[in-house]
């Protein structure tokens, strides 16, 4: 396909930021999991507790509490949960900062959070939601977009492509079984496989809109205004429906 211009050279790619964003908000998410840890009256475990009286975390009973939509992030259920996001995030984070800069990363990443909260509300409106999964999925989703819109660009683009989309199969499905066939689990401590999905579909389009692209051509400038369309579209129609039962929350606790 031709060429239509060319944003910058190969070398916007190279990593040249420090990555403050995800710096900070990995120190944040353990300093708030060490307060909650510390104020619980039950014991730490691999798995617990979760958070459930915390006014951060997504509670699908409060939908009106707007600020949930957000803060969830910053409440993890268990010493895994916590390893295993902030690793995560620090893994895959770091490298997209220091190549996309702090803008870039600090709109994926709390775009994917707003929109994990959002797809779980509607996929599955009566499951709590906490921990940083969605941030980590719309990173993980950032990445294929970034590999896509500079394939010709990055070196063993294929090879990582196909890790990363092994890894988010796999987890997703361990997700999936977490929710609907582990029969000895309370529903209220399941993953929530809606809120990891509606996150990464986030990281996708916004990394597709925001991230850098050496050399723009004719189907990436078309991939940039579908995906503008996509999530603006996705956006109010979640948001409209998630209003519209936070109305009938109110009405019906009065």
């Amino acid at each position: 396909m031709p060429e239509l211009r060319s944003a910058s050279s190969s070398s916007a790619l190279r990593p040249r930021h420090p990555p403050f964003f995800i710096t900070f908000i990995s120190i944040f998410q353990l300093c708030t999991f060490v307060y909650y840890t510390l104020r619980s009256e039950q014991l730490l475990t691999l798995f617990g507790p979760v958070p459930f009286q915390s006014k951060l975390i997504f509670n699908p009973y409060r939908r009106y509490e707007v600020w949930r939509y957000l803060t969830y992030m910053l409440t993890h259920a268990g010493y895994w949960h916590i390893g295993f996001n902030l690793l995560l995030q620090l893994a895959i984070g770091i490298p997209l900062e220091m190549v996309h800069g702090f803008n870039s990363v600090f709109i994926i990443y709390i775009g994917g959070v707003i929109g994990g909260a959002l797809g779980n509300s509607l996929a599955d409106p009566y499951s709590y939601l906490a921990g940083a999964s969605s941030g980590c999925y719309a990173l993980i989703a950032a990445h294929i977009a970034n590999l896509l819109i500079n394939w010709t660009e990055i070196r063993g683009a294929f090879c990582r492509l196909v890790t990363l989309l092994v890894f988010t199969i796999a987890d997703f499905g361990s997700a999936i079984y977490e929710r609907h066939f582990k029969r000895d689990v309370n529903i209220a401590y399941k993953v929530s496989y809606g809120g990891h999905l509606a996150g990464a579909l986030s990281g996708l389009l916004l990394g597709i809109l925001f991230l850098k692209n050496s050399k723009i051509l004719h189907w990436e400038a078309e991939a940039k205004r579908w995906a503008s369309v996509i999530f603006l579209g996705l956006v109010v129609s979640i948001v409209s429906t998630s209003v519209a039962d936070s109305a009938i929350e109110i009405l019906s606790q009065k």
